[in-house]
């Protein structure tokens, strides 16, 4: 009988997903280094799968038995596998750090994202998670994710000096890349030399340290369809008839929230939003998101009851016809679409 592991020689990486239809698949490969770059530990389970909205952690053990904290996480999905994966949180720990990071921070830096029935402890707020895929067949883009953890710790100086200037958050590859075609050595890809120092507030100590490239969230050079020549395209509106990238990666299922906070017009109007299409009756908004063409259409009640979604039904009503002309209707197509579902998701929150 082997003797048991010593937690302070390992590290512990925890992933949570989202709850986006196809948001859950295989294990991606997890690499983690410590403070100055070097190579701690990583996780290799093929046998492991994580579920839609599941949480699954892994104790690896640090390389020769060393006592150190993590700092620097890579998560790659595999290269013989091409499921989706959407990560709504991840967090790392070992020899008395803890550090967290949510997916709301790879949507403000312009990722593939997502709603999810997702939410910490005793918060009411679900975070958002982010798309990585292996071959891109359903939409997206990135393949892997670098992040130095100890940025994310939420202390207010930080959140202060990311607020002044979402750059040092967003166009820094040391902090956090969303990568496309990453490499598989030399993970991660880049390293900060010298090691960041921070401030009383849990600032740093210089701000801009590591602002290295003009592109959000992704190396410069990557083929985002978002961008056209390096010009920004910041809602779906500003795409001709035609050229909106894909958005939806599952048109046969629904999603139905009836959680606050979210917002199906926000979904709508956002050109990195990807899944499938979303209805929100909440109390605060009662609309639905067709994401194939990111186009909005009011819910049915007892005072709208053409041109618009019935939930009990699953259907558009008014197929075919003309649709009115809104200030909130998106500009792709010019009729009613037809609808049909053999998947709905219900986010209640009497269910979280």
């Amino acid at each position: 009988m082997e003797p048991p592991k010593d937690p302070a020689r390992q590290t512990t990486v925890t992933i949570i997903t989202g709850s986006a239809e196809n948001g859950g698949g295989d294990t991606p490969l997890v690499h983690t280094r410590d403070h100055y770059g070097n190579f701690l530990s990583g996780l290799n389970d093929y046998k492991a799968d994580i579920g839609v909205g599941q949480t699954r952690s892994w104790n690896m053990d640090n390389v020769v038995g060393r006592i150190d904290q993590p700092a620097y996480v890579y998560l790659m999905t595999r290269p013989q596998q091409n499921n989706d994966i959407c990560l709504a949180s991840l967090i790392l720990s070992g020899n008395g750090a803890t550090y967290a990071w949510t997916g709301d921070l790879g949507w403000k830096c312009g990722a593939q994202w997502y709603p999810s029935n997702f939410a910490f402890g005793g918060s009411n707020y679900p975070p958002k998670c982010v798309w990585l895929d292996t071959d891109g067949s359903g939409g997206t883009i990135a393949k892997a994710l670098s992040l130095h953890m100890p940025d994310f710790l939420g202390e207010p100086g930080l959140q202060a000096q990311y607020g002044e200037d979402f750059d040092r958050l967003c166009k820094n590859e040391a902090r956090m890349t969303f990568w496309p075609e990453p490499p598989i050595r030399d993970l991660p890809m880049k390293i900060f030399n010298p090691r960041p120092e921070y401030t009383e507030d849990g600032g740093l100590k210089d701000p801009d340290q590591g602002k290295d490239r003009a592109t959000d969230g992704y190396p410069d050079g990557s083929k985002l369809p978002w961008l056209n020549n390096g010009k920004a395209k910041r809602h779906p509106r500003d795409f001709q008839e035609g050229e909106l990238p894909k958005s939806n990666n599952k048109p046969d299922a629904l999603t139905v929230s009836h959680l606050p906070g979210h917002s199906a017009r926000e979904l709508c109007e956002s050109v990195t939003s990807l899944g499938p299409d979303f209805v929100v009756d909440n109390g605060e908004e009662k609309l639905f998101c067709d994401m194939t063409k990111k186009q909005i259409f009011d819910v049915c009640d007892e005072q709208i009851a053409t041109h618009c979604f019935d939930t009990e039904a699953g259907l558009m009503r008014s197929v075919g016809q003309k649709l009115k002309h809104r200030k909130r209707d998106l500009s792709y197509g010019d009729v009613v679409p037809m609808k049909q579902y053999n998947v709905t998701h219900v986010w209640d929150p009497r269910s979280m």
